[in-house]
């Protein structure tokens, strides 16, 4: 069983020819696919809007994949938009592979931003510019080590995780846009697949593999 996690797609308005090549080759190689959160910007568009975009291959596909749907932030409202490619909608969602269960979920209620604690930014088109220009010009200027002043999060989900998961238990999550492997500290981040950047994390019966490449 071949597993992919996915988090921070981001999918909006704003079509990418080369975003979406890469995610139908990556998809396609997967026995099941966990689509670990903020899949689209639902502040921008319906999932009925999303679905009559160039992204509409993107949807086929994941319909005949065994697909998982872990809400975000960006997202919280899935179940409720009548996602075609998938019914199955949870919070949590465990594989277990051997004797290992990783614990996939988003990660916003565990380290919650700003936007989590005050969901009216999402009406706000400024603010959430703001934020996407704050990371844009962040990448410009540091590439992707700009991604660590999100440390912060990924260290409350590894306190998270020591505090409420078993020994042979490792949370997967995503949500900081910071990909890290610290499974010592039963973490695994599996990252972003914006701003050129594509992180995602393969699982399956010989281990996991984190990958970092770019579009």
């Amino acid at each position: 069983m071949k597993y992919l996690i996915l988090s921070d797609i981001h999918l909006n308005r704003k079509f990418d020819q080369n975003k979406l090549d890469l995610l139908m080759q990556i998809v396609s190689k997967a026995d099941e696919v966990v689509l670990a959160g903020d899949f689209w910007e639902e502040h921008q568009l319906s999932f009925a809007k999303l679905a009559e975009t160039k992204w509409k291959p993107l949807l086929d596909l994941l319909s005949q994949k065994n697909t998982v749907f872990i809400p975000g932030n960006h997202d919280q409202h899935a179940a409720q938009q009548h996602v075609t490619f998938t019914s199955n909608f949870t919070e949590e969602y465990r594989i277990e592979v051997g004797n290992r269960t990783y614990v996939v979920r988003h990660g916003h209620h565990i380290a919650p931003t700003m936007d989590v604690r005050n969901p009216r930014l999402f009406s706000n088109k400024y603010a959430m510019g703001f934020g996407t220009l704050f990371q844009l010009v962040g990448l410009h200027l540091r590439g992707q080590n700009f991604f660590r002043v999100f440390t912060i999060l990924n260290n409350r989900m590894k306190k998270w995780a020591a505090e409420n998961l078993s020994d042979n238990e490792i949370l997967i999550a995503g949500h900081s846009h910071l990909q890290e492997d610290a499974f010592d500290e039963k973490l695994i981040n599996s990252g972003v697949f914006k701003f050129g950047y594509a992180q995602y994390l393969w699982i399956t019966n010989d281990g996991y593999e984190l990958v970092n490449e770019r579009y």
